[in-house]
C-alpha cells in the first residue's frame, strides 16, 4: 500500500510544484495498527508527530477496531504529553501542544456493525473529528466531537 501512496504523492506535488503551490511536509509510512512498537519507532526514533491524519477506508472489519483504536489514540494523545520525545512540543506554559486533526473518508458499508467503533473513538478521544461519509451521489461532511 504504501509504494502506492507514494506514487500519488509524488504526483501531488508535482502538480502542486507547477501550480506554485508551496507544499507542505507529507509523509507516507506504515503503521500496524495497534504495533506499540511501530507507533513508538514512528514518533521517537524518526521524532514524527502529525498535525494531521487522514485516514481512507479503514472501518470495514470489526475484528480490526480495537487495534486501530489503539493505533489512532497513540497518534492524537496531545503533543508533549506521552513523553516521548515532545519536549519541545509543549508551549511557553509547559502545557501539551495541540493534538493532530483526524480526517476519515469512508463508505458507509453497516452503520449497525460501524458504529461500536465511532462510539468507542468518541469516547476515548477529545479531540475534534471529521469525518467525510460516502454516500451514493452524495458527499456529507459533518463535524463531530
Amino acid at each position: 500500500m504504501c509504494p502506492l501512496l507514494s506514487e500519488n504523492l509524488a504526483a501531488a506535488q508535482a502538480r502542486w510544484a507547477a501550480r506554485g503551490v508551496e507544499a507542505a511536509e507529507v509523509l507516507v509510512r506504515p503503521l500496524p495498527w495497534g504495533d506499540a512498537r511501530a507507533l513508538d519507532a514512528l514518533q521517537v526514533d524518526e521524532g514524527l508527530r502529525p498535525d494531521l491524519v487522514l485516514a481512507s477506508d479503514l472501518i470495514y472489519f470489526p475484528f480490526l477496531y480495537a487495534p486501530l483504536l489503539r493505533t489512532l489514540l497513540g497518534l492524537t494523545e496531545p503533543r508533549g504529553a506521552s513523553g516521548a520525545g515532545d519536549e519541545d512540543a509543549d508551549d511557553e506554559r509547559g502545557r501539551p501542544g495541540p493534538s493532530p486533526k483526524v480526517v476519515f473518508s469512508y463508505k458507509v458499508r453497516s452503520l449497525v456493525k460501524e458504529q461500536p467503533f465511532w462510539e468507542a473513538f468518541g469516547a476515548s478521544s477529545t479531540l475534534p473529528l471529521s469525518l467525510l461519509v460516502f454516500v451514493p451521489s452524495v458527499l456529507a461532511l459533518a463535524a463531530l466531537g
